[in-house]
């Protein structure tokens, strides 16, 4: 018969052993929750419970939400400044310059901007 383990009091030790996180889990992750995996089910790829998630990978699981949406941020800002991909463009500029598309009810298209300053048509500066 084994010996079953003891605590420090010499008590025995039960249930089950204390979670490590390794970097292999850290970046396993952060990919996931990268891709939007809900947190139950990254516990349950883990093998542990959403409490033990939170308590080891809670930077993890912000970071990879974060990067992600830094990354794909990034993708769409270089599409709409550098390759010049005008549906890029309008996206970011409705999202992120408050513009706003309207009809002005001739059948014209009219593009409103949030906040900004009202022309002057006398003064062309």
């Amino acid at each position: 018969m084994s010996a079953q383990p003891v605590d420090s009091k010499g008590k025995k030790k039960t249930g089950r052993p204390s979670h490590k996180p390794t970097e292999q889990t850290r970046q396993t992750v952060r990919d996931l929750s990268a891709f939007g995996i809900t947190h139950e089910h990254i516990a349950r790829r883990l093998g542990i419970t959403h409490e033990t998630l939170v308590k080891h990978y809670k930077d993890d699981l912000e970071d990879g939400h974060i990067n992600a949406v830094m990354n794909v941020a990034n993708a769409l800002y270089h599409q709409a400044t550098v390759m010049q991909i005008p549906a890029s463009t309008m996206f970011f500029l409705k999202t992120r310059g408050r513009w706003r598309e309207t009809d002005d009810g001739n059948n014209k298209l009219v593009i409103e901007v949030k906040g900004a300053l009202p022309l002057d048509d006398d003064n062309p500066d």
